[in-house]
């Protein structure tokens, strides 16, 4: 028995990186139709960190918890331009490294993402690194590093494209999510965060950031049905489980996770394709 846990992470330019454009883009097609190059990595800072912690309480069953990494909205550091400082920042990180310390490291458990291993790992090595936090309980996993393995680390992009074998034309989340029968990204998406930080819409960012791991678990637990790891079965208890505290409501009634709850409410939304109940996939 696995526990699992989603990561996905949104991130702006990092000022102190000093990070230019390469000349060379000045001369490409992208730069010409106003398209803005993407900082590497190690260039960025994290702003926003989510997970779904699929938490095992049986053979191939898990309670979903819903994690915010980063700060409460309350908190925020409102006074400033920046409205999430570095101390904020690494406290975000801390956190999300002595979890992922605890539960890889110790427990055995798998990181899910997204091209994690292109984006997200290096971005959160880097932080973790100027912060100077120990990451060797994830780190050191050899089940985590090697690439073309699932125990420790299942990145899905990679997993869908062949290791890289597909190399253009891989599929995105959006896609796959759209094929599992959810909306995909509705609002905003990665391209969009550095400006939707400018103009101060955090809130914004963080919901975007957790609805993407909602996604992430379910065409994760979709793999594993196409894998054999899961069955049917299994796999419409756990959806339902993560749809029902996607939307799950607090004292005042509100759902907790509204974003996310709208999106399954979005009439893009075919519940026919989500649960597999179409007749020839029966």
């Amino acid at each position: 028995m696995t526990d699992y846990l989603t990561l996905d992470l949104e991130s702006v330019l990092n000022p102190k990186a000093r990070w230019t454009p390469p000349e060379k883009f000045k001369y490409t097609e992208a730069y010409k139709n106003g398209e803005k190059p993407i900082p590497p990595p190690p260039a960025q800072r994290i702003v926003s960190a989510c997970s779904v912690h699929l938490k095992s309480v049986g053979i191939n069953n898990w309670e979903p918890v819903f994690i915010d990494w980063g700060p409460d909205l309350d908190d925020l550091n409102d006074d400033t331009s920046d409205l999430l400082d570095e101390p904020r920042e690494f406290e975000m990180c801390k956190r999300l490294n002595d979890f992922m310390n605890n539960l890889i490291g110790c427990q055995g458990g798998t990181l899910i993402t997204f091209n994690g291993r292109g984006f997200d790992i290096p971005l959160l090595c880097t932080r973790c690194m100027v912060f100077g936090l120990d990451i060797s309980g994830w780190y050191d996993s050899k089940d985590f590093r090697y690439r073309f393995s699932d125990a420790g680390h299942l990145d899905l992009l990679d997993a869908t494209s062949e290791y890289g074998a597909v190399y253009r034309g891989r599929p995105s989340l959006a896609l796959l999510c759209k094929l599992a029968g959810l909306p995909g990204k509705v609002g905003i998406d990665g391209s969009m965060v550095q400006a939707e930080y400018d103009k101060g819409n955090y809130k914004e960012i963080r919901d975007y950031c957790m609805s993407d791991n909602m996604d992430t678990a379910i065409v994760a637990l979709r793999w594993m049905v196409l894998r054999g790891r899961i069955s049917k079965k299994e796999y419409t208890l756990v959806v339902n489980k993560i749809l029902e505290e996607a939307c799950r409501k607090d004292e005042n009634g509100e759902p907790v996770h509204a974003h996310t709850c709208e999106l399954l409410e979005d009439s893009r939304t075919d519940y026919n394709a989500l649960f597999l109940l179409n007749s020839a996939r029966k």
